[in-house]
């Protein structure tokens, strides 16, 4: 009977078991968690807010650094924000 492959953890000094690469992934992870954190106030601030151009134009920004560029461009558009009414 043949015995499983151990599975191995990265060999010390690749390129996935550098502390730098580590730090450098906690970065980009605690930078991306403040843009949404960010994303979600603003959100919440056009809610009460719809025709405040500096909070669209931040809300634009802040998709495009997520990459979210269909959303940056509905903030951008004026009243973008703003639901479009039902016809009569």
């Amino acid at each position: 009977m043949t015995r499983p492959a151990a599975i191995s953890s990265p060999r010390p000094g690749s390129d996935s078991a550098t502390p730098e690469k580590y730090k450098q992934e906690m970065a980009r992870h605690d930078k991306s968690q403040k843009l949404k954190q960010e994303l979600t106030e603003k959100n919440l601030e056009a809610n009460r807010a719809p025709d405040n151009a500096e909070v669209r134009d931040r809300l634009a920004e802040l998709c495009d650094a997520l990459g979210k560029s269909e959303l940056a461009t509905m903030w951008r558009r004026p009243g973008g924000s703003l639901p479009t009414p039902a016809p009569n």
